[in-house]
């Protein structure tokens, strides 16, 4: 049974092949026994339907039909972590057991989009990259620490770099996702979370549908 609640590609599920199946069990600690309910959190690499013809829900709620377990979407394309705060968390299912969380990318792109038109000052550049990146980091925490509350086996995913082909967008982006990411993974680790490290699978240009969508290699 799945559950696809109104207001990923297979790089996050294919682990370890069964078959010709991907499976989700080596991400995030599935076992076999029954109930298993998962549910999906956060932006467009969890909702990816309007960007590729073999959306993440297509793939999991696949899966979660062989394997007899249930899965809830709550993960919204052009979410942010406000969104995932007040849209989101508060919709989990009492049954829920597993939450697999993708979100802050949208947030960091909303940061790049404020130093554009600021045309890259140097102190807007400063800022963003120290006290900006600081608060979405917070943010990030506090959501995280939402999640863990709940008492379910969570995975979080670290934001894997746009293709942008502009050489200062380049350096930006590097820059920013290197300190960003460095704290999602040090904030999993803390937290006990398991980690979907997108920063490292998805590196290659196959892997995106365009700048800035996973495709469904």
């Amino acid at each position: 049974m799945f559950h696809e609640v109104s207001d990923a590609s297979p790089s996050l599920l294919s682990v370890t092949p069964r078959g010709n199946s991907p499976t989700l069990s080596p991400i995030i600690g599935l076992s076999l026994c029954s109930p298993v309910h998962i549910v999906l959190l956060g932006d467009s690499t969890l909702d990816n339907s309007r960007h590729v013809d073999i959306s993440i829900h297509k793939l999991l709620a696949a899966e979660c039909s062989t394997m007899g377990w249930e899965c809830t979407f709550l993960a919204q394309d052009g979410a942010n972590l406000d969104d995932v705060a007040m849209k989101q968390l508060g919709r989990i299912p009492d049954s829920a057991t597993h939450v697999i969380l993708s979100v802050s990318g949208n947030d960091l792109l909303r940061l790049l989009n404020e130093l554009s038109a600021s045309s890259f000052a140097p102190r807007a550049v400063y800022k963003a990259v120290t006290v900006r990146l600081d608060d979405i980091c917070q943010k990030m925490k506090q959501v995280l620490q939402s999640v863990t509350a709940i008492g379910c086996h969570a995975a979080c995913c670290t934001v894997y770099a746009p293709q942008f082909d502009q050489v200062l967008l380049k350096m930006l982006v590097s820059t920013s996702l290197a300190v960003h990411n460095g704290r999602i993974r040090k904030m999993a680790r803390d937290m006990g979370l398991s980690l979907i490290d997108l920063a490292f699978i998805c590196t290659q240009p196959s892997d995106f549908a365009n700048a800035l969508e996973l495709s469904t290699r």
